[in-house]
């Protein structure tokens, strides 16, 4: 079964290159050598390369990429908010959605969690048996936030 094809959104930025791929185009631009590789033995080079590098110099490029993708997702987060999203999704058949403002308990998950040290997974269960033993008014403060978001999500 051919794999169906992604129609991308025409004027939505570009995700930025990774910091290995950042690498491969530096080296493409000053590797004269390259020129006359065929492109598995380019890949072949590419890696001995990215593997000889020292942690200070790959950190360089892992940092570079950390940067441009910052930046990318708040391009990103605005071109979703304009109207220009709105066009290109109609121009290829992709219905808009608006995200679904975050619920009372999400919105409690979300301030725990970042107290807490460990991975998600781990401390689910954790969340969720503190969640039912909050009293009403402690959940309360969490529901007003909720009802924040949805009033604003109907607003827009």
């Amino acid at each position: 079964m051919p794999k169906k094809s992604r129609q991308r959104l025409a004027h939505a930025p570009k995700k930025p290159a990774s910091s290995f791929l950042s690498f491969c185009s530096h080296l493409r631009k000053t590797d004269e050598s390259l020129k006359s590789m065929l492109p598995p033995d380019q890949r072949q080079h590419f890696a001995t390369k990215w593997r000889a590098l020292s942690d200070e110099e790959r950190k360089q490029y892992e940092n570079d990429y950390q940067k441009r993708l910052v930046a990318y997702r708040e391009e990103y987060v605005r071109y979703k908010a304009s109207d220009l999203y709105k066009q290109d999704c109609e121009a290829i058949g992709k219905e808009h959605k608006k995200k679904r403002p975050k619920s009372a308990y999400n919105l409690f998950v979300a301030a725990e969690y970042k107290k807490m040290e460990g991975s998600f997974g781990e401390h689910t269960v954790e969340l969720s048996r503190r969640w039912k033993s909050m009293n009403e008014e402690e959940k309360m403060v969490f529901r007003r936030m909720a009802d924040e978001l949805k009033k604003e999500n109907r607003e827009e």
